[in-house]
């Protein structure tokens, strides 16, 4: 008998996404989104528990990068996995800027 497993869809955000394939590192990432998050809303200086939470959003969403550089490095790979469930056109976005940088 085989063993099934159900995940939920991996959510990229593709912002982070091409900030990471710029090379910014997980606390650059977390700069840039906060010092845009201030200017989009007018804040003057954030709070250290927003400042948090930010943080350990970002680091979630490059560490979900960091185990899908693997199959984007070969794409053939990326679309047969079924361990990370992304969008088949998110998938299509993922590759060509992986391959534009």
């Amino acid at each position: 008998m085989a063993a099934v497993f159900l995940s939920d869809p991996v959510e990229i955000d593709l912002h982070v996404y091409l900030l990471w394939l710029k090379g910014l590192s997980t606390s650059q990432i977390v700069k840039y989104q906060c010092h845009s998050l201030l200017q989009d809303f007018n804040i003057q200086s954030p709070d250290n528990q927003v400042m948090e939470l930010l943080g350990a959003d970002i680091s979630s969403k490059c560490h979900a990068l960091k185990l899908l550089e693997p199959y984007l490095k070969q794409p053939g790979l990326l679309l047969k996995q079924m361990r990370y469930q992304v969008s088949p056109e998110v998938q299509k976005y993922m590759v060509c800027k992986y391959y534009q940088f």
